[in-house]
C-alpha cells in the first residue's frame, strides 16, 4: 500500500499508525479476498511480551489474555 495511489509502486512499502481504521478495514477485505482464492500465508503468529508463549492464531492468543491477564503481544 502507498499514501498516494499516483506513487511509484516501487515505494509501496508503508507503515499505517495503528489507529488508523479505514486502512485496517481495507486490509482485511483484501486479506479476505487472498483467503478465499487460497493464495495467502497465515500470519497470525503472536508472541505475548508478558510470558514469551507463542500462539498461531488470535483466538489463542485472546484466551491467554483472559486466563492469565496479559495483554500485550508482538506479530512474529
Amino acid at each position: 500500500m502507498n499514501y498516494d495511489i499516483t506513487a511509484d509502486p516501487s515505494t509501496d512499502i508503508t507503515i499505517f499508525d495503528s489507529t488508523d481504521v479505514e486502512t485496517f478495514e481495507i486490509m482485511k477485505c483484501l486479506l479476505l479476498e487472498y483467503k478465499n482464492q487460497g493464495d495467502y500465508v497465515e500470519f497470525y503468529n503472536l508472541q505475548c511480551k508478558d510470558c514469551d508463549e507463542k500462539f498461531k492464531n488470535e483466538n489463542d492468543a485472546v484466551e491467554h489474555s483472559i486466563n492469565f491477564n496479559h495483554w500485550n503481544f508482538n506479530q512474529i
